[in-house]
């Protein structure tokens, strides 16, 4: 572990960097002492997450050291503090706190005791702290069915945000196909339209074809009478030329 660069030797003491950049001295003796549990073991004493741990030893300023293992430091609570902070969550559930009026007056009050419990004896609360005693036993396992029960709530919380996310992407899939159905069918739609248009002036460039080659054959027909006739008149009017030349010669 010496030769680990994130460990450090000063004074005969080893320290580690945690990732806050806060320096910690190394004490991997606590490793297997019985006052010292790590997170796992202080989130089955308190029944919370291990971020909460964490929070709430930052807020309690519980006893904290640490060892270091597998090349990273581990912290470890006292477990004495751990226990002594969730007797007084149960104290809580079981006692509830007193109005803010009913303090004042107790503050007022000569009567009032010194205990730091209101105007509880001693021997109610030795009373209390012996139910809690017998308690102890069954919290771990309401601590763990609640903490499962949490669990399953996050898990369905999650499963239920999955559908609706689920139900949006299918809802807007759905929107989109009947959009670009919409779309296909204006397309089909003025393609038809677009379609018979050219049918029809198809049909109207093949009737003006048609008629314009009549046009075209009457003309051709005509001009053809019109040369047969030229040409009679032509051959008429030789004819004609030859007799007058030939009628002088014959007197």
């Amino acid at each position: 572990m010496v030769d680990d660069p994130k460990i450090t030797e000063r004074d005969g003491k080893k320290y580690c960097t945690l990732p806050n950049g806060n320096q910690v001295e190394i004490e991997d003796e606590i490793i297997n002492n019985p006052s010292w549990v790590n997170v796992e073991d202080a989130v089955k004493i308190i029944g919370v997450g291990d971020r909460q741990i964490r929070n709430l030893a930052d807020k309690n300023s519980w006893d904290k050291k640490y060892a270091y293992i597998n090349k990273k430091p581990v912290a470890y609570y006292l477990k004495s503090q751990l226990e002594s902070f969730q007797r007084g969550r149960i104290t809580d559930v079981i006692i509830p706190k007193e109005p803010e009026s009913q303090k004042i007056n107790a503050a007022r009050s000569p009567e009032t005791l010194t205990t730091g419990k209101g105007l509880m004896s001693q021997e109610t609360l030795n009373e209390i702290d012996h139910v809690v005693k017998k308690l102890e036993p069954y919290i771990g396992d309401f601590l763990e069915t609640y903490k499962k029960n949490q669990e399953r709530i996050i898990t369905l919380e999650e499963k239920k945000s999955t559908a609706e996310k689920t139900s949006v992407f299918w809802k807007t899939t759905a929107m989109w196909i009947g959009v670009g159905g919409l779309i296909a069918f204006i397309a089909w739609f003025k393609a038809d339209q677009i379609n018979s248009h050219l049918n029809k002036t198809a049909g109207d460039l093949s009737s003006k074809y048609e008629d314009t080659q009549q046009d075209l054959y009457n003309t051709k027909l005509l001009l053809t009478q019109k040369e047969d006739e030229v040409a009679r008149l032509q051959s008429a009017q030789n004819n004609s030329q030859s007799v007058n030349a030939a009628g002088p010669e014959r007197k």
